[in-house]
């Protein structure tokens, strides 16, 4: 999913519970190293936002073009405007640049 309408109407749909957002980015391999270092340069920004309980990046063990963002808000309303953010949006606007196919984001509820 993307962010955009279709997106805020999925979060708001949701019961109010912890949100997580699992992301898996495909990296061109002549691009992994910048994008590595552009997705760390959120990192602090994101900590410091209101609701994130975590945030973290992973590089899979069997393919190192592959980056995993794992994240946990308080709320899905959180959530949502950290999506909005401008160090996410600076990111998301020219990520094709850097992915060999769109961003694979899974949204998860805490059970």
């Amino acid at each position: 999913m993307r962010p955009g309408p279709e997106l805020t109407a999925y979060l708001r749909a949701k019961p109010e519970k912890h949100c997580s957002l699992v992301a898996y980015l495909h990296a061109k391999p002549a691009k992994q190293a910048e994008l590595v270092k552009i997705l760390q340069g959120v990192v602090a920004p994101t900590r410091q936002e209101p609701g994130c309980i975590e945030y973290h990046l992973h590089v899979s063990d069997d393919d190192p073009n592959v980056i995993i963002a794992f994240e946990i808000w308080r709320s899905r309303k959180q959530l949502e405007e950290h999506l909005e953010t401008a160090h996410i949006g600076s990111f998301w606007v020219k990520r094709m640049d850097f992915l060999t196919e769109d961003a694979d984001i899974r949204f998860c509820t805490e059970i």
